[in-house]
């Protein structure tokens, strides 16, 4: 076997074991095979290694924030963020190094694919064996049967892509049934986070001019901090947690987002998402002002008051589905500021790539990058984002290798973006 081959193969199995059960301990299958690719793969382009820097600086910061007050954290926690946030950087080095060593981003954008739908096909084939229950999914049953595969929107997103771009990775009828799939299972999963995403995805590239672009992404963190230092997004609306109607659900949104507090467990409920991203604030302006610029280091976590689930269940929270309120509290107001950097920087780079490219595949990579930094915006205010137990590892290996390959090519200066 082929060294390319073997290194797919290992590729295609990280991607299975991020979607099973045994999601946690994917990075400790992939440092050894990032260490390995790092001593026997050509250096990374420098902009690649500068925007991995970015993101290992927020790192350095939630880490040297921690250690001070390493004696009166619970060092399972601490140790367990560690974990969490270095899992990011090290698999978007993988990804980059991989991009490296296969020669180019055509075989990962595949393996994706395929990875992909074979996770999607594996979850579906519940259908085949009950049938009956396609009569009993709704919003109240979504989680009973896990036929929802999160992965299913990279693979639409890469075919999609790459059709608007004739760009060639399957033959027709194998990309049309892959696409077909993916919709359905994002269809069937009833989340209004794969929805979004999906519509972020679908109308991406008529904006890809960089003045929309760079608008939408400003916007887009001015709502974020908006939100984050306990915004109104408007009328509170609350909905039954048995309510099946998912135009409730999405009219509910912005109240479950919206931070504020609630003195009814039943309110703290239906509204978590943004009663513990409150918790989290109320901590956070309880630090000095060293914590307040640089947060409270990994191992800060939140204790909920008991009398919301009793005590010893829900005890502490260590992230926050509201994932900017993790890094705030862990990295201050300067490692937000990084993070929101490294989403700029590397968007500038696709952006650049997608306007200046002569060529279906950079076409593809550069609408492939806007996509990841979108996608990761959003997701990141309601689902944790980057920084997680299980992170997005195909999603972040896409990034590490479009970023790779965008910067393989070599721009003349008239071509820059002002």
């Amino acid at each position: 076997m082929k060294i390319s081959q073997l290194l797919l193969l290992l590729l295609f199995l990280l991607m299975q074991i991020s979607q099973s059960e045994f999601a946690k301990y994917t990075i400790f299958f992939t440092v050894p095979l990032l260490v390995m690719l790092i001593l026997n793969t050509p250096k990374l382009s420098l902009s690649v290694l500068s925007s991995i820097r970015t993101l290992l600086f927020l790192v350095f910061i939630a880490l040297t924030s921690g250690l001070f007050h390493l004696l009166e954290y619970d060092m399972y926690f601490f140790f367990r963020d560690v974990i969490y946030f270095v899992q990011a950087p090290a698999i978007i080095a993988l990804g980059a190094y991989l991009c490296v060593r296969l020669k180019g981003v055509r075989s990962i954008l595949k393996i994706v694919v395929i990875g992909s739908f074979v996770i999607t096909l594996f979850r579906l084939s519940l259908l085949l064996f009950q049938p009956e229950i396609i009569l009993r999914l709704g919003l109240g049953t979504r989680n009973e049967y896990e036929l929802a595969n999160s992965t299913a929107i990279l693979a639409f997103a890469v075919l999609y892509y790459a059709r608007l771009q004739r760009y060639s990775l399957f033959r027709t009828y194998v990309g049309n049934t892959i696409i077909v799939v993916s919709l359905i299972s994002i269809a069937l999963s009833f989340s209004r986070t794969f929805y979004v995403t999906t519509a972020i995805i679908l109308l991406l590239p008529y904006a890809r001019f960089w003045k929309l672009t760079k608008a939408t992404y400003f916007l887009s963190v001015f709502t974020i901090i908006f939100i984050l230092f306990g915004g109104n997004l408007g009328a509170a609306k609350s909905v039954d947690e048995s309510s099946n109607n998912l135009f409730d659900k999405f009219s509910a949104s912005a109240s479950e987002i919206t931070i504020r507090s609630f003195s009814d467990a039943a309110e703290i409920n239906h509204n978590w998402r943004g009663y513990e991203a409150f918790l989290g604030l109320q901590k956070y302006y309880k630090g000095n002002v060293a914590e307040l610029l640089f947060g409270q280091g990994l191992g800060a976590v939140v204790r909920p008051p008991n009398w919301i689930f009793g005590a010893g269940w829900l005890s502490v929270i260590p992230m926050f589905h509201n994932g900017y309120m993790t890094i705030l509290l862990k990295t201050g107001v300067v490692g937000l500021c990084v993070f929101f950097f490294f989403m700029y920087r590397v968007l500038i780079i696709a952006t650049k790539h997608l306007n200046t490219s002569t060529t279906s595949r950079g076409r593809v990579v550069g609408l492939l990058g806007q996509a990841c930094i979108f996608s990761i915006l959003f997701q990141t205010l309601v689902v944790h984002g980057l920084f997680a137990t299980t992170a997005p590892f195909m999603l972040l290996v896409l990034i590490g290798a479009t970023l790779q390959a965008m910067a393989t090519t070599t721009y003349s200066q008239s071509n820059s973006i002002d």
